[in-house]
């Protein structure tokens, strides 16, 4: 007779879960728990050395690929090269102009800004004498 632990299935595969031998009172011994983690660290062993080699290959032929495609890319500019055509003269830019109010910006932003800088105090004084000078004369025109 075949062990308890075994069961048969309707394909005819051995069935070893361990769901199964846990029903039957079934205990791992320590030598099959052993041989068990050797084989899942070979494993395990095997699949990264295996993705390691891959990952090498891939990057090998990468890299050759690349090389070979730079050599033949150096080959036709050289090729280029050889074949060059006279340049075509730029056109100068005309220089814009600048406005007042940027030249006044530097100290104190002048006619804009109006507040900070020696321009803007200046262009103060004189729209209050303006002002003054406007209300004198309404005065007078009144009076």
């Amino acid at each position: 007779m075949k062990d308890e632990t075994y069961k048969k299935n309707n394909n005819n595969k051995i069935q070893t879960g361990r769901h199964l031998r846990r029903r039957r009172g079934w205990r791992r011994r320590g030598r099959e728990r052993r041989r068990r983690r050797r084989r899942r660290r070979r494993r395990r062993r095997r699949r990264r050395r295996r993705r390691r080699r891959r990952k090498r290959r891939r990057r090998r032929r990468r890299r050759r690929r690349r090389k070979e495609e730079e050599k033949e890319e150096e080959e036709e500019e050289k090729k280029k090269k050889k074949k060059k055509k006279k340049k075509k003269k730029k056109k100068k830019k005309k220089k814009r102009k600048r406005t007042k109010v940027r030249r006044e910006g530097r100290d104190g932003g002048g006619i804009r800004r109006g507040e900070e800088g020696r321009r803007g105090e200046e262009n103060r004084r004189r729209i209050k004498q303006a002002e003054e000078k406007e209300y004198e004369n309404e005065e007078e025109r009144q009076g």
